[in-house]
């Protein structure tokens, strides 16, 4: 029979405040492009609707492929021989 131990307390604690901090961090970079849509409207010299279209493409482009990405870049390589 094997035993299997539970991690030790702290572990469980970093391992929420690292997660915690990395979806803040997420959801923000997210949330902010909102603010700027009008500057960024000016700068592109389009309306602030279609900068907004071009955010929300981004998004959902982000949304579609990186977890797709992210599984390729994460997969096992095999070397040449």
């Amino acid at each position: 029979m094997s035993s299997c131990s539970a991690p030790a307390p702290w572990v469980l604690t970093v391992t929420l405040i690292v997660l915690a901090a990395a979806t803040t961090v997420v959801v923000a970079s997210e949330f902010i492009v909102v603010g700027l849509l009008p500057l960024l409207a000016h700068d592109m010299d389009v309306s602030v609707t279609s900068a907004g279209h071009l955010v929300g493409a981004f998004a959902l482009s982000a949304s579609l492929l990186g977890p797709p990405l992210t599984l390729t870049v994460a997969a096992p390589r095999r070397g040449v021989s």
